[in-house]
């Protein structure tokens, strides 16, 4: 197998099942659903019940987004919890969670433009200036992934490398208890089958 063979089986190994920790992946989707979907639903509903006649398009649209954007960030963060630092496929799903994050902050928050309409006053209030410092904080925190990825990266190839040399070594311990029972099992030669008989014989005579 040639270096970008390699290279190939190391970067799907990076997303292997059994390299994982399922319980962080768990509290990673947990913490997701209570930031981006519980506690925006709760406040929605909540400011719906007072001036829901006024903004009740504005409401619902920013709860269908909440929905569309924050239920694949459940998913996306266990994946993102799972995986151990320094490894390719944390850092993938970190990127794909950061890039739904901001695409959850823009929506949700309609793009920073609100408009309000009754009877004859209409008010415009326009905050996408803060909406961006929101998505750019979202941005840091995921440069701070790419730079989690650099730091730990050596770290965990280096305790993969131990586990696989302890698992091949498991499995040669094992190789050799199998072919040493083999050996003590298997049945004498049909030479010395015949020596033994022919000093039989030899011993009636």
């Amino acid at each position: 197998m040639g270096a970008t063979g390699l290279i190939g089986v190391e970067k799907m190994s990076d997303f292997s099942f059994n390299k994982g920790k399922p319980w962080k992946g768990i509290f990673a989707s947990i913490g997701a659903a209570v930031k981006y979907v519980i506690a925006p639903i709760i406040i929605i509903t909540i400011i719906g019940s007072f001036v829901n006649e006024f903004i009740g398009d504005y409401l619902e649209a920013a709860r269908n987004a909440v929905l569309i954007f924050g239920i694949p960030l459940i998913v996306i963060s266990f994946f993102k919890g799972f995986y151990p630092k320094g490894s390719q496929s944390r850092l993938i799903f970190a990127v794909i969670a950061t890039a739904l994050a901001s695409l959850w902050i823009w929506f949700v928050l309609q793009g920073g433009v609100f408009e309000l309409s009754v009877e004859q006053v209409s008010l415009t209030v326009n905050y996408s200036l803060l909406v961006l410092l929101f998505i750019f904080v979202v941005v840091l925190n995921g440069v701070f992934y790419v730079g989690e990825y650099f730091s730990y990266r050596k770290e965990y190839l280096s305790g993969e490398s131990i586990k696989k040399g302890k698992e091949e070594k498991i499995v040669n311990e094992g190789k050799g208890i199998t072919e040493k029972s083999q050996s003590t099992s298997e049945p004498s030669s049909p030479d010395a089958s015949t020596d033994v008989k022919a000093t039989e014989e030899k011993g009636k005579k």
